[in-house]
């Protein structure tokens, strides 16, 4: 590795780690103007070679967001979202994840600081949304929170349910859609899985922490039950 190569992947790993600190996704054009500068031909190279350094030493990596999605495709199937996130949409946003193993990702190695309480309430709202088809209506939404006693009153850390609702579709891990009726008002507000919810969060660590709530209470087939009511398994054919 030359050295003007060696100090690029240096200044993307630097930028990468600060934009994650920040919780704000990469561009690629900030990428090209950050650190390429005038070698934008060099980007695959450059990004090949940082994402080896990010892996050995912070056992992270970059990857891809996905598309949001549109406000048109309320009402859509879970089985046709799914569909859709598969086609091949290139966004050139980056975010890093974490590919560390599972028993070194627990709660008390890792310092989320002011972002804790929020890292929490998210899981909590994420798993809500998993285990009804993947989406769930603004108004169900803040039903399921009021049972589990958050409601729109302060909260210390959270601010309040709008903000810290508000704070995961800016983070990326929700998606707000909408649909307007003819007039142009708003009709419908549906939450589903954001873009950084679908690279950073594992399906069965999801499944296993909705058994975790459940505690000894939990009944044998509860795992299948989850994975259906999340659309992985076709409720007909189950």
């Amino acid at each position: 590795m030359t050295l003007e190569m060696n100090r690029k992947v240096k200044d993307l790993v630097r930028l990468a780690l600060a934009a994650e600190r920040q919780r704000v996704p990469l561009k690629r054009e900030d990428i090209a103007k950050k650190v390429l500068k005038d070698h934008s031909r060099a980007f695959r190279v450059i990004f090949e070679k940082t994402q080896v350094q990010l892996r050995r030493v912070f056992g992270m990596e970059l990857v891809e967001l996905p598309t949001r999605e549109k406000a048109q495709q309320i009402g859509v199937s879970a089985a046709r979202r799914a569909a859709v996130h598969r086609e091949k949409t290139s966004t050139n946003t980056f975010v890093l994840r974490s590919i560390l193993p599972a028993e070194l990702r627990h709660a008390e190695l890792i310092d989320w600081g002011e972002d804790a309480a929020l890292m929490g309430f998210s899981m909590v709202v994420l798993s809500l949304i998993y285990v009804n088809e993947r989406t769930l209506s603004e108004e169900r939404l803040h039903h399921y929170l009021r049972k589990l006693g958050v409601t729109e009153r302060p909260h210390p850390q959270l601010k309040s349910l709008e903000v810290a609702l508000m704070r995961m579709v800016k983070i990326g891990y929700l998606d707000r859609v909408t649909s307007s009726g003819d007039s142009g008002d708003v009709s419908a507000i549906e939450y589903r899985w954001g873009p950084r919810a679908k690279v950073e969060m594992d399906e069965r660590e999801m499944a296993d922490f909705v058994v975790k709530v459940f505690g000894d209470q939990a009944p044998a087939d509860l795992v299948q039950s989850i994975r259906r009511a999340s659309g992985v398994i076709d409720a007909s054919t189950a």
